[in-house]
């Protein structure tokens, strides 16, 4: 990954910014990544609990950084976390993403705006971090003419996400 060196600063300050607003999040009590599929294809309560257990992770650095995380369909799992769920792998798709390149699916999820029940659990700053990391990937997109990506990130960004403003830099 080649950035232009202020995109490239902007990368490491959203990704501390990531590591400390999102650094105490679990997934205890929420939906799994791989109970999403199920859930996607109606299966049974069995088959949920066999989903569940076959997600092991505890920590979304770790899960981020590691090389178990079956991605799957894009955009399928966002669909079906619920907001624990999806504040533990929204932080884990964001380092995946600024560190290694790799997306989840979950721009989609981010055109949907930050009011969706789905995010209900985010804080405020975590909120500003999503948005400041919609603003630099929207900048990525521009420099690298992925006018299709761009596109998906100013609709994020209009849909609300334009609102919350960027944190301060690293602490």
């Amino acid at each position: 990954m080649g950035f232009r060196p202020d995109l490239e600063q902007r990368r490491r300050d959203i990704i501390e910014c990531v590591l400390r607003e999102f650094k105490d999040v679990k997934r205890t009590g929420g939906v799994s990544w791989s109970q999403t599929f199920v859930m996607d294809d109606y299966g049974s309560e069995e088959e949920m609990s066999r989903a569940a257990n076959k997600d092991t992770d505890t920590n979304w650095i770790d899960l981020a950084r590691g090389d178990n995380w079956f991605l799957g369909i894009p955009g399928t799992p966002w669909s079906f976390l619920d907001a624990i769920g999806t504040r533990y792998y929204i932080a884990a798709a964001l380092l995946l993403d600024m560190e290694r390149g790799m997306s989840t699916g979950h721009e989609d999820l981010l055109t949907v705006g930050p009011w969706d029940d789905r995010l209900d659990l985010l804080t405020h700053d975590q909120l500003c971090v999503v948005a400041m990391y919609i603003r630099w990937k929207r900048e990525c997109a521009a420099a690298s003419e992925d006018v299709l990506l761009e596109m998906t990130l100013t609709d994020a960004l209009a849909a609300g996400w334009d609102a919350y403003p960027p944190l301060e830099g690293p602490a």
